[in-house]
């Protein structure tokens, strides 16, 4: 049985980040996934990487990870493009919230631009200008196409790192000491490691089900969608007055609060949780989306069912229009995506027995602030070594 420092299980973005960064300490790294390739929402999601959209504390966790895929990109292809995002302001409510995050910005030295509407439409033709009033445009953030983003990474982990993958491998027990983690796997092959990391998104019934039990986890359920080529580039990530009003950044606005409180709490953006937002593909398609709706892990496979509910599909199409001209796009197809968080917003980072941890349930962070997660958590268990 061959002995390694760490073993991953799960391959999804923060199974590979602690990869990545155990590769970068020069240890013996084994990932255990237990399907054919990653799924999840590693694979459901946007491919925005942006940190513009979190709390000050996340903020620089995910700046951190901008600076690893930037890394990673000039080594390896993992679709990473360095073309900014932006917010659009459509109201004097939203435009004063852009101005505010602006001078929060400017205090944790993090870089952003206040566009007017006609810089905006010099900057992103597609636009439909009358819609916006303005922008903050966020220069250093990236965007990734999420699935081939997942592959490549996995692929450069093990070619150029040394990384050992082990597909459609369920570990079925855990046992260990002070010393060493031995694993099962459902084919009853054994794997020895120093320090094991069950990185498993959503999967909360294989190992340790009695904690995830008692854990304050909630489950979100997201509609989203691709279009073809309009025929026009947007460029990076382009974030709505909807996010605007939702993304954690904004919650640190001195404004936000009453804003928020003359909000009609009524309306259908309200009730399936929209936040509408857009990224383009290498091959010119558009993703676009949200909506989000909760459940608690024991509804879970209520809410992951794979039904889309058109009038959200709808809705969200017709808004999108006010943003971007796409009414000649066709559909090319419709999904959901699943992820769990903890209700603080946080994550579960826990060890759960002498030298198992588990990293999971950081919700829609995923993308954006794993690769800079993942950096400290291994910092931090290897300095308790």
């Amino acid at each position: 049985m061959k002995l390694y420092d760490i073993i991953v299980i799960g391959s999804g973005i923060m199974g590979l980040a602690h990869a990545y960064h155990a590769s970068n300490l020069g240890l013996r790294v084994l990932i255990l996934e237990k399907n054919s390739r990653a799924a999840g929402s590693s694979v459901q999601n946007f491919g925005q990487v942006v940190p513009s959209g979190f709390g000050v504390e996340w903020q620089r966790i995910g700046r951190v990870s901008l600076e690893y895929y930037r890394k990673i990109q000039s080594e390896w292809d993992i679709t990473a493009r360095n073309n900014g995002s932006i917010y659009f302001a459509t109201d004097p409510q939203e435009e004063q919230l852009l101005e505010e995050l602006m001078s929060i910005n400017r205090i944790e030295n993090y870089s952003s631009v206040l566009l007017n509407k006609e810089e905006c439409y010099a900057k992103y033709a597609g636009i439909n200008m009358d819609h916006i009033r303005c922008g903050l445009f966020f220069p250093e953030e990236i965007s990734l196409d999420s699935p081939i983003a997942i592959a490549s990474l996995s692929a450069y982990l093990q070619i150029r790192r040394g990384v050992e993958m082990q597909f459609q491998t369920v570990v079925s027990n855990v046992e260990s000491d002070t010393n060493q983690v031995l694993l099962t796997d459902h084919f009853g092959r054994t794997y020895q490691a120093q320090i094991v990391i069950i990185c498993n998104g959503s999967e909360f019934k294989l190992l340790y089900p009695k904690y995830f039990e008692n854990a304050d986890l909630e489950m979100v359920k997201l509609q989203m969608m691709q279009v073809s080529d309009p025929g026009f580039k947007i460029g990076g990530n382009l974030l709505t007055g909807y996010s605007i009003r939702r993304y954690e950044s904004f919650h640190e606005c001195p404004s936000y609060m009453q804003i928020k409180k003359e909000e009609n709490p009524d309306t259908f953006a309200k009730q399936f949780g929209i936040h509408l937002l857009f990224k383009q593909n290498l091959d010119g398609s558009i993703i676009l989306g949200d909506s989000h709706e909760y459940a608690p892990p024991d509804r879970w496979e209520e809410i992951q069912a794979h039904v889309t509910q058109q009038c959200i599909n709808q809705f969200m199409m017709d808004e999108a229009n006010k943003y971007i001209n796409i009414k000649q796009s066709q559909i090319i197809k419709t999904w959901i995506g699943i992820y769990s968080q903890v209700k603080d917003k946080g994550l579960i980072n826990v060890e759960i027995e002498p030298n198992v941890h588990i990293a999971c349930a950081i919700g829609g962070k995923g993308m954006t602030a794993s690769l800079g997660f993942a950096k400290m958590n291994m910092d931090q268990i290897y300095s308790n070594l």
